[in-house]
């Protein structure tokens, strides 16, 4: 499927139900990878507000942030997710991510190890 095709599929769910937290993520994704990270950002920040305890909406919105080179944001995000879950993988994952753009190599490596060593990591 094309990414209009996406984008149409969304706002359509969105429209049906316009407090699924989910679908706010998605959209989120969609923007972002369509370039337009702010509005990304704006779409991220209301899936948090419906669902305050998902930690795939922080990881999603650490991703975004990173996307968006907003690295200490990023951090946040993963801080809020681990708030929920300490062991997340993807958070993680994009915290290893965000301590590598900003240089913090051997914070990089740590977390990176930590997603390696996470009991989930060992299911896939």
């Amino acid at each position: 499927m094309e990414l209009a095709g996406c984008r149409e599929r969304i706002q359509r769910a969105l429209q049906l139900n316009p407090n699924y937290a989910t679908g706010h993520e998605w959209y989120a994704l969609y923007l972002v990878a369509a370039g337009r990270a702010e509005a990304a950002i704006a779409e991220i920040t209301l899936a948090e507000r419906l669902d305050p305890l998902s930690p795939v909406t922080y990881a999603a919105a650490a991703q975004l942030y990173l996307y968006a080179q907003r690295y200490d944001e990023a951090l946040e995000q993963c801080r809020r997710a681990f708030e929920l879950y300490p062991d997340f993988l993807l958070a993680h994952y994009f915290q290893g991510r965000a301590y590598e753009e900003k240089g913090m190599v051997t914070e990089a490596i740590d977390e990176f190890q930590k997603e390696a060593n996470s009991p989930a990591a060992a299911l896939s």
